[in-house]
């Protein structure tokens, strides 16, 4: 290893465990290291610019607005309180709305995002009916890890993945193409659905090969 690399392992650990301790923000964290290494000339400020991904940064920033402006709205607050009063009290019922309410704003918003909306509203249910929120809580959690799969802008990391394979929003769940090989009709076909020009025709050829 020559000295860049050197450099640039030593500055990434010790990013690294600034966050994991939390002495500082992560993000001040992440760009004090990134200028480090642009300083010390580590990778050229060309090439660093290369590595950002806008197409997630501005996802993620226009996430973040939208989220902002609809929070101020209330419209978290009665989702969940419609879903309460549909279960009409019920755990279970109260579980499984929870559940699919997770799923379906995770494929939309950021996982940390939903958890964050919908954590507040599982526990003031969670207290009124006495009953303990962990098992709301492990399962919305799971739920936002599925839901945040099901589309490209469900999580960062589908985003930094299908953005340079333009790969779709949505799933395709179109028809699957017919993959089978194109064969000729005569080895494809049986014997007997031949039809009568074709037989004479392979006939014809045998003969004149006998």
């Amino acid at each position: 290893m020559d000295v860049s690399q050197i450099v640039a392992v030593a500055v990434f650990v010790v990013v690294m465990i600034t966050i994991m301790t939390e002495k500082l923000h992560r993000s001040l964290a992440a760009i004090t290291g990134a200028m480090i290494v642009l300083a010390l000339h580590v990778m050229p400020f060309d090439a660093a610019m290369e590595h950002i991904d806008f197409n997630t940064l501005g996802v993620l920033l226009g996430m973040m607005l939208f989220v902002s402006v609809v929070k101020l709205s209330g419209v978290f607050e009665f989702l969940a309180i419609k879903c309460a009063r549909l279960a009409k009290g019920d755990p279970w019922k109260i579980m499984l709305l929870f559940v699919l309410l997770t799923a379906v704003l995770s494929a939309f918003l950021d996982n940390v995002t939903t958890v964050l909306l919908i954590g507040p509203m599982t526990l003031t249910v969670c207290k009124l009916l006495d009953v303990n929120p962990i098992p709301f809580f492990m399962t919305e959690i799971l739920a936002s890890n599925i839901g945040g799969t099901a589309t490209l802008i469900g999580d960062p990391p589908n985003i930094m993945i299908g953005s340079p394979a333009r790969a779709p929003c949505l799933p395709r769940l179109a028809r699957q193409p017919d993959t089978r090989s194109s064969t000729s009709s005569c080895t494809m076909r049986p014997p007997w659905r031949l039809s009568s020009s074709r037989s004479s025709a392979c006939s014809t050829r045998y003969t004149a090969a006998r």
